[in-house]
């Protein structure tokens, strides 16, 4: 019987928070340039959240976090793969988690650029929200199945149902 690598799915809790934070600091603020420049002449900028910043080198460090923790646990689950203790069905799970923290990173950047009037990239996104996590938990479900099914197949050959 091959292992399912349930410990491995313990990678996965960290993982999300960990994408977020490195897709929000890998795309950076997207406020624009005009803006900027009517920022540094004291006009005040429209904002459909107000960003949360911990300064310049604080949004570095926490970035730099976000994207080595992202790296280490992708490490640790390629290392669960080779040494085949962790079954490739997570790997959908692993995906799905990524490309909903990353596009959640992506939401909140641009939802908090600064502009002046209505923020058009907000409503995309918000147009855009349902579909793209539709998508993104396409691999998730499939993996899911795929589990079940394995485990289920596992108990079989554990405890096979005598016929009567």
């Amino acid at each position: 019987m091959r292992p399912l690598g349930w410990p491995f799915a313990v990678m996965l809790v960290p993982l999300f928070p960990a994408a977020v934070v490195a897709s929000w600091w890998l795309v950076g603020d997207q406020t624009n340039d005009e803006a900027r420049e009517l920022a540094a002449q004291g006009v005040k900028l429209d904002y459909s959240m107000e960003p949360i910043t911990l300064g310049a080198a604080g949004d570095r460090v926490l970035g730099i976090a976000g994207c080595a923790a992202v790296v280490a646990l992708v490490a640790i689950l390629v290392a669960g793969s080779a040494t085949r203790r962790m079954h490739r069905a997570w790997w959908g799970v692993a995906a799905s988690v990524v490309l909903l923290g990353g596009y959640l990173g992506l939401v909140e950047r641009t939802f908090t650029a600064g502009g002046i009037g209505a923020n058009i990239g907000a409503g995309l996104v918000f147009l855009s929200v349902l579909p793209c996590t539709a998508t993104f938990l396409v691999p998730a479900v499939s993996s899911t199945v795929m589990l079940v099914r394995e485990r289920r197949r596992a108990r079989a050959e554990r405890w096979p149902v005598v016929a009567s």
